[in-house]
């Protein structure tokens, strides 16, 4: 699979499995991306 497409598998099993903040996952998938990351959705930004 892709890196997205890992990342994206990751977050809706963190999100299936009960309630998470959203900093939470942004904090993640920025120490997994980087803020520079172009491939990054915006809305991560």
């Amino acid at each position: 699979m892709s890196q997205q497409s890992d990342m994206a598998d990751d977050v809706y099993s963190r999100l299936d499995a009960g309630p998470i903040a959203a900093a939470h996952l942004i904090r993640d998938l920025r120490s997994q991306w980087g803020i520079e990351q172009k491939k990054m959705p915006r809305i991560f930004l």
